[in-house]
């Protein structure tokens, strides 16, 4: 009887075992099969710096933007955390608050450092806060209200509106001139802090990084991030892209000349009396689109 009894009780107890090792097994199976997602944002963490990479898809997916305002907020009430450096593309979010995404990016105490090597959208410009925007030779600024911009559905951002709010004539020939903005020029009208070649920005990501991680705090940090990049912008200076730079100063040249004050009126009638291509088509952005320029 006791035999029989303790050949029952070592059935129901291989019964329960195996059961236990079917359950683990098939959790690893779905999790072979489960196709990887990636995250809406990329974050990499380093002990003094927080880095994050910014994909096509990002400002598609739904909760990127909530996403990276919440670990800004994060990585600045945080006091380790000493600068934040942005690369990938640097657009506008489909979907999401994007006022308090610049919010959070202004009140953010660790320097925000954004890396742009290719087209920089008005929606970008808001995400580097008070901190730094190095664009190499090759970014190029897309216009809101160029032909290109108006098809693909992109707007005027509250970020690149401030920006270039500052910078007078400059400024607001990038905003409505519907004119591409590249190399030194995209400093003049205040959408850059510091203009390098592309070979330059190619390791200042982890040039950043390894600053931050040598300063003491934040406001170190900055300091430091600053020098760093007055250096690499001031070593490149003899080496940016003629091309692009004869492109910019046809830009300010034309900025000067023609938008002089915000009257839509007579910044036609100073296009108007300018020759070469460039006016024209400012002209006729600007006539095509006037309403949403004088907004």
């Amino acid at each position: 009887m006791l035999r029989r009894a303790a050949r029952r009780l070592s059935s129901s107890v291989k019964a329960q075992r195996n059961a236990a090792i079917q359950k683990r097994r098939d959790a690893r199976l779905k999790t072979i099969n489960t196709p990887y997602v990636a995250p809406s944002v990329d974050a990499r963490e380093r002990v003094g710096s927080r880095g994050v990479y910014l994909r096509h898809s990002t400002f598609e997916a739904d909760g990127a933007c909530e996403e990276l305002t919440k670990l800004l907020r994060r990585w600045s009430a945080h006091s380790l955390v000493k600068a934040v450096v942005i690369e990938g593309v640097q657009g506008a979010f489909r979907t999401g608050d994007r006022a308090s995404l610049y919010r959070a990016a202004a009140a953010c105490d660790a320097p925000i450092t954004q890396l742009v090597d290719g087209l920089l959208l008005p929606g970008g410009v808001g995400l580097g806060g008070r901190g730094f925007r190095v664009c190499g030779d090759g970014a190029v600024f897309v216009p809101p209200l160029g032909a290109a911009a108006v098809e693909a559905g992109v707007t005027l951002d509250g970020g690149a509106a401030f920006a270039c709010s500052r910078t007078g004539n400059y400024g607001r020939a990038a905003l409505v001139s519907g004119l591409p903005v590249r190399g030194t020029a995209l400093k003049a009208c205040g959408l850059a802090t510091h203009v390098v070649t592309d070979h330059a920005l190619q390791n200042l990501a982890e040039e950043l990084a390894d600053v931050a991680d040598q300063a003491s705090d934040a406001a170190a940090a900055r300091v430091a991030i600053q020098a760093h990049l007055d250096d690499r912008e001031q070593a490149s200076r003899a080496l940016l892209n003629e091309e692009g730079e004869v492109a910019a100063a046809a830009f300010l040249e034309l900025g000067d000349a023609a938008f002089v004050d915000g009257d839509v009126d007579a910044i036609l009638g100073r296009l108007a009396k300018l020759d070469g291509d460039d006016a024209a088509e400012a002209a006729a952005q600007l006539s095509t689109h006037r309403d949403r320029a004088a907004a």
